[in-house]
């Protein structure tokens, strides 16, 4: 039995709204040669499920918000949720920053007001939908929270996440997901560990598992198996912590199939 995790945003999905044919088409490939295609991604499940759709792709397992929600078809496999403290502080902290603020359930992405920003960012791309909540801040009891994501200005994420790593309760972690936002969770939600538990469930092993990705948010996949491909464009301290390099998911696909 063997596995392909990939990432989405930067790796398989490009511009935020668009796959490459011969991606498409090396991952069918892979289908038909016996693999199993999974998404381990940042973004939230219905996204994920829309990309299969839309792109006819046969996936098995949906890892979404880095770890924090597994869906196996319909099912629910597993969901992690901030404790009810964990999200005050981590609100109040994040308030601090010169960021726009993002609350994730398991199926919504909340934002206390829809700027003109981010009307423009759903323009122009397809697979994400935000919801109004004005009242936010004062429902948060109301409400079953996986992710907290922050945009920021280009490249002001790393100093924001050595700030929230000495100010956030330890049980939550900071990820750079992109050059602009990063994704806060429960520690033990991250893409290695959601894939190391399915392996342990469904008895699949390390080394039949193929993983590819191109953030901070990849490391932990990458860490998990040696059988790792990172995106050439990635922070070089991202590309250190896998295997092999490749310039797409088509090429990584290809030395998967190549190597047997």
């Amino acid at each position: 039995m063997k596995h392909i995790f990939c990432d989405l945003d930067g790796t398989l999905l490009l511009d935020f709204k668009r796959i490459e044919r011969r991606d498409i088409e090396s991952l069918k490939k892979a289908h038909q040669a016996g693999y199993h295609l999974s998404i381990a991604t940042g973004r939230l499940d219905y996204e994920i499920k829309a990309l299969f759709e839309e792109y006819d792709l046969p996936g098995t397992f949906r890892i979404s918000q880095n770890g924090g929600i597994i869906y196996l078809d319909d099912t629910l496999l597993y969901a992690s949720y901030f404790t009810q403290e964990e999200l005050r502080q981590t609100i109040a902290e994040v308030k601090k920053l010169p960021v726009l603020i993002f609350v994730q359930t398991a199926d919504h992405h909340l934002i206390q007001r829809k700027l003109p920003i981010i009307k423009a960012f759903e323009k122009i791309q397809p697979f994400v939908r935000y919801d109004e909540m004005p009242d936010l801040y004062e429902r948060l009891d109301e409400l079953k929270v996986v992710t907290v994501s922050l945009w920021a200005k280009r490249n002001e994420n790393r100093w924001m996440v050595r700030r929230l790593s000495e100010r956030l309760p330890t049980s939550l972690v900071s990820y750079i997901s992109s050059e602009y936002t990063i994704d806060i969770t429960r520690r033990e939600n991250a893409k290695g560990q959601a894939i190391a538990w399915l392996a342990e469930r469904f008895g699949f092993k390390k080394e039949d598992t193929y993983v590819i990705g191109d953030s901070f948010n990849d490391i932990s996949m990458f860490e998990w198996t040696h059988n790792s491909f990172v995106m050439e464009w990635a922070d070089e301290a991202v590309r250190h912590t896998a295997q092999t390099v490749v310039s797409s998911v088509a090429e990584a696909v290809d030395l998967i199939l190549q190597s047997g």
